[in-house]
């Protein structure tokens, strides 16, 4: 199949900064955590045959058809022969719009190659991404978020195709926000520790946990947003910052499957006493209804043991899953281990042993005072023997 690989420019790479924008009250805007890998970024437009390829803060890792300094690539749904690389990584940069918005809202650009340009026109084509700042705990609805065109808090969607030139998309992240230079990228983990008592840190897997049910499959991990994965392990396509995703499996034929975020920033609590994580920050219903999602962390000595939906599903409402671990038992009231076991045992016998042979020794045998502890001669020999030792007499006769 010969393939049209218009714009290819060998050895161009994404400018050092080009994720990165310090803004003028001392605050960063970083968007590396927003690069995908191993699998790109897709959006379909809405009104035309074009789907696009793209991805942030450097080339695409698997769409290899617009070369390999392509950050976006454009082809169309019925022509499996036809693409243009419309944002050359060499090309990327941040920039704040000329008019504040709010929130607050970065620009991310790439243009094409010089010799893919716009039809009747000199200029070429770009690529334009905004990257609008959510925090995930600040209430964002879906009609807010369809303000900005997009469906989902962290899946970016194309918004608007401007004179068949400018292609333009959007993402609401949190890391589209100012942070104080020297912050952590990425937001911290609520909802990983407890006191003393509780910790889910050992739970924190590379791979997500998939739980299968009839009706949905869910993807969760702790102490932070689900890894980005292959979609088998639920990073492909559940939105950036979720620590719980689901999809339904009925999607009907030739509609999109829609990934569901569960809840991004727990809150850790002891229930009846169980350990207990409760979302309330998950994607809103479309009847309004907000969304609960729990946790429940029964102490059992299996680490982990198996997860279990026992109330809710993917749709929409409360979703109850339980999950049997030692990360629900708590660490200050922890039973003592084997070998703690085994010297206690044996502690405890050898002071019954001494007791009841000086009680048989000065009783029985009427042995006087110190001669009737058991083993007195052997015990005053090696403290004589350790005493010459210290003070260098150097080796006696015991």
């Amino acid at each position: 199949m010969d393939v049209e690989w218009p714009g290819m420019n060998p050895g161009a790479s994404a400018p050092a900064d080009a994720c990165r924008l310090s803004l003028a009250d001392g605050r960063v805007v970083d968007l590396t955590p927003l690069r995908r890998t191993p699998v790109d970024y897709f959006s379909p437009a809405r009104d035309s045959q074009n789907q696009f390829y793209y991805n942030l803060c450097g080339p695409l890792v698997d769409t290899t058809h617009c070369g390999s300094t392509a950050g976006a690539c454009m082809t169309h749904r019925d022509d499996a022969t036809w693409w243009r690389n419309i944002g050359d990584v060499s090309s990327a940069h941040l920039a704040e719009p000329r008019i504040p918005r709010d929130p607050h809202t970065v620009t991310y650009t790439m243009t094409a190659p010089s010799n893919v340009t716009c039809p009747g026109r000199a200029d070429p084509m770009a690529f334009e991404l905004s990257a609008v700042c959510d925090t995930f705990n600040n209430g964002t609805k879906v009609a807010d978020l369809a303000a900005f065109g997009v469906a989902d808090v962290g899946r970016p969607a194309f918004t608007f195709e401007q004179e068949y030139c400018r292609y333009q998309f959007a993402i609401v992240s949190p890391h589209a926000c100012p942070r104080a230079a020297g912050a952590p990228t990425v937001p911290s983990a609520p909802g990983c520790t407890l006191g003393a008592q509780y910790s889910l840190a050992k739970l924190r897997a590379p791979i997500n946990y998939r739980v299968e049910t009839e009706l949905d499959t869910f993807w969760l991990n702790t102490c932070g947003a689900l890894v980005d994965a292959q979609e088998e392990t639920g990073g492909k396509g559940c939105p950036q910052g979720a620590a719980i995703c689901a999809r339904a499996k009925d999607t009907p034929p030739g509609q999109p499957i829609e990934f569901r975020n569960l809840g991004s920033n727990g809150e850790l609590t002891v229930d009846e006493g169980v350990l207990t994580l409760t979302y309330h920050d998950g994607e809103t219903c479309a009847d309004g209804v907000p969304r609960t999602t729990i946790v429940r962390f029964p102490c059992s000595s299996d680490n982990p043991g198996t997860i279990r939906v026992v109330e809710g599903h993917a749709t929409c409402g409360r979703t109850v899953f339980e999950w049997p671990s030692r990360a629900g038992c708590d660490m200050t009231a922890q039973s003592l281990g084997a070998g703690a076991v085994i010297g206690w045992i044996f502690l405890s016998g050898l002071i019954v042993y001494v007791v009841c042979r000086y009680l048989d020794n000065r009783f029985r045998k009427h042995m006087p005072g110190l001669e009737a502890i058991p083993h007195i001669d052997a015990i005053v020999d090696g403290i004589e023997w350790a005493r010459a030792k210290w003070r260098g007499y150097g080796r006696i006769q015991i």
